[in-house]
């Protein structure tokens, strides 16, 4: 077989999957709003009235990558990038409709304090990706410098939000 005909047969081949492996992913932008008990186990605890904005990429197969911003009433930030993976169900409408996603999570509170740790996030089906209640812990620790309250101590966050995407799926 010549080069010229291996290059027409490579490029054939590509061209005729271009189409179904793009389709093989989705990009869903949304926004989620939801409550969260922070601050545990110290005390005082604060109940969060929580606002966020995010997009998944979902695989037809299964694998999810997510980016999550939120905020609260109380004027802190957090930033996620989360990694897993979404069941049949939310993906498709067929099966089992739940999902996990894992990562790591940046923050900062009122006082412009930073904080990073850990979020994992278990995400229930409503309506395929579109409309999703995902209950989420989040374990960080603070950044401040020593002297600071809470420098160093370990806290958790337990949060309930509806995730919902109203804008068209982007088809890749």
């Amino acid at each position: 077989m010549s080069p010229a005909a291996l290059r027409a047969g490579l490029t054939l081949m590509l061209l005729s999957t271009a189409g179904s492996a793009r389709a093989e992913s989705t990009l869903l932008p949304g926004f989620q709003i939801g409550g969260a008990l922070t601050d545990l186990p110290t005390a005082p605890k604060h109940l969060d009235f929580r606002l966020g904005a995010g997009l998944d990429w979902v695989h037809s197969a299964g694998p999810v990558l997510a980016l999550r911003v939120d905020t609260s009433h109380r004027v802190d930030a957090t930033f996620a990038l989360l990694a897993g993976y979404w069941g049949e169900g939310l993906r498709a409408g067929q099966g089992l409709p739940l999902g996990i996603t894992a990562g790591g999570w940046l923050g900062t509170d009122v006082r412009g304090d930073l904080s990073a740790g850990a979020r994992g996030v278990l995400a229930w089906s409503l309506w395929y990706g579109r409309a999703v209640v995902e209950a989420d812990v989040n374990m960080y620790r603070r950044l401040v410098p020593d002297g600071h309250r809470g420098s160093g101590d370990w806290a958790w966050t337990v949060g309930l939000s509806l995730r919902v995407v109203p804008f068209v799926p982007i088809v890749l």
